[in-house]
């Protein structure tokens, strides 16, 4: 005889609001169908779960989760158990009107929290979380000034009471360049493809959050081109993002080149030699080796592989 499906447990009911969410998130802001399909499917397994689920391990027994999402489910719970030991500190919460978005950040300890989604008539829609775990805690403060900007800098504005905890937040932080340690999101801001990273995922065009700030910095010095000095003040409503993820999830080489271009003519250096290109560009796409050969006409040509 069939055996009966036991209740999930307490906890489990806690991950599948979790994976429901996302699902709510991911299909609200048109992301592909299999990404959203991904998170009901994990839903309605974990709901059905006879066991506990205490850690990512245990995730990734469950049908229907891989190792993209039992990792973002890890984070989950160890940042949920985080906040029950350190206070949460609000850093920003951010909204712009035009399009129709949200977005927040606060710290906890050395773990910065990103959220982000669609505005409804109501309010803030159901949207995805990533992680970002910092070497301490002023770091991890750093961080999430240095997002709250970026942000800002794309026209979004702060919601009711964010102004005074961004400012105090921006006068206590130490500057956050080259303080980051390790990437939470599974990255780019790992990004989370539609097979179950994507809370981390894309808050725009398919992209991770932080593989969108690296085409927002060449669809940046793209524009700045094509406009002059003369429009210098006229900012672009859009603007030409060129694709920075490959079928893997992971930045190709092109793109990993072009964000290393718009670096340096951002930082007014001199023209860089190919090897030197290809060095600065390799710890953006670390699974794909460049490497410059020289010889032929045009000089060398980045080796490997990589995704448009």
């Amino acid at each position: 005889t069939a055996q009966p499906i036991m209740p999930a447990s307490i906890s489990n009911k806690a991950l599948v609001a979790k994976l429901r969410q996302w699902h709510s998130a991911a299909a609200d802001a048109d992301h592909s169908s299999q990404q959203a399909q991904t998170f009901r499917r994990a839903a309605a397994s974990l709901s059905a779960h006879p066991s506990e689920v205490t850690s990512r391990e245990e995730a990734l027994k469950v049908k229907f989760v891989g190792e993209k999402l039992s990792s973002l489910l890890g984070q989950w719970m160890s940042f949920e158990q985080l906040r029950r030991e350190v206070p949460l500190r609000p850093v920003a919460a951010l909204q712009h009107d035009e399009e129709g978005k949200w977005w927040a950040v606060a710290v906890c300890g050395v773990v910065a929290w990103r959220s982000w989604g669609k505005r409804g008539g109501t309010g803030n829609r159901q949207g995805f979380d990533s992680w970002e775990q910092c070497a301490t805690e002023a770091q991890a403060l750093s961080f999430a000034v240095a997002k709250s900007k970026r942000q800002l800098a794309k026209e979004y504005a702060h919601a009711p009471g964010s102004a005074e905890s961004y400012e105090a937040a921006s006068a206590e932080a130490p500057p956050a360049r080259g303080q980051r340690q390790t990437a939470g999101r599974g990255g780019a801001e790992q990004p989370p493809a539609a097979t179950g990273a994507a809370p981390a995922a894309a808050d725009a065009g398919g992209t991770s959050e932080g593989a969108a700030e690296g085409a927002a910095e060449v669809a940046a010095g793209a524009a700045g081109s094509a406009a002059g000095p003369a429009a210098g003040v006229v900012r672009a409503k859009r603007s030409w993002v060129p694709k920075l993820l490959d079928s893997h999830g992971e930045v190709g080489a092109p793109a990993a080149v072009l964000i290393a271009l718009r670096r340096a003519a951002a930082d007014g250096e001199a023209p860089l030699s190919t090897a030197e290109l290809a060095r600065r560009a390799q710890p953006l796409c670390p699974t794909v080796a460049l490497e410059t050969r020289g010889g032929g006409k045009g000089g060398g040509r980045g080796g490997g592989k990589g995704g448009g």
